[in-house]
C-alpha cells in the first residue's frame, strides 16, 4: 500500500531528526541502494508519496538506533531495521536500512 503523502513527509521529517542534519532525497535503485547521508524513496507515487522510505547508516550508533525504536512508532505504516544484505561486499559491511514502507 505504501506511505500515504503526510506519513512520508513525517518519515523524512524523522530521519532527518535522527540524522541531525537536512539530507537529500534520492530514488531508491540499484545506484543509490546503499548510499548514506540521504534518504532514499521507493516507488514514488503520481501525489508526490512513495511505496518506502529509508536512510542508510554505515557503523550506526546507539543512540540512533534508539531514537529510531522510540519515533518508529510515530507513523503507522510497517517500520524496519535491515543490518542483513543479500550482497556481502565492502557497501554493505556495518551497513544498516532504518525506515518504512
Amino acid at each position: 500500500m505504501g506511505l500515504s503523502v503526510k506519513n512520508t513527509n513525517k518519515a523524512i521529517e524523522i530521519l532527518e531528526l535522527i540524522a541531525g542534519k537536512s539530507l537529500k532525497l534520492y530514488a531508491y535503485d540499484e545506484e543509490t541502494k546503499y548510499k548514506t547521508n540521504a534518504i532514499l524513496g521507493a516507488d514514488r507515487k503520481f501525489d508526490g508519496s512513495y511505496e518506502s522510505i529509508c536512510m542508510n547508516v554505515k557503523n550506526i550508533p546507539s543512540d540512533i538506533l534508539d531514537e529510531f525504536e522510540v519515533r518508529r512508532y510515530d507513523i503507522g505504516n510497517s517500520s524496519y531495521i535491515r543490518t542483513e544484505w543479500e550482497e556481502k561486499n565492502k557497501e554493505t559491511e556495518n551497513l544498516t536500512q532504518i525506515g518504512w514502507f
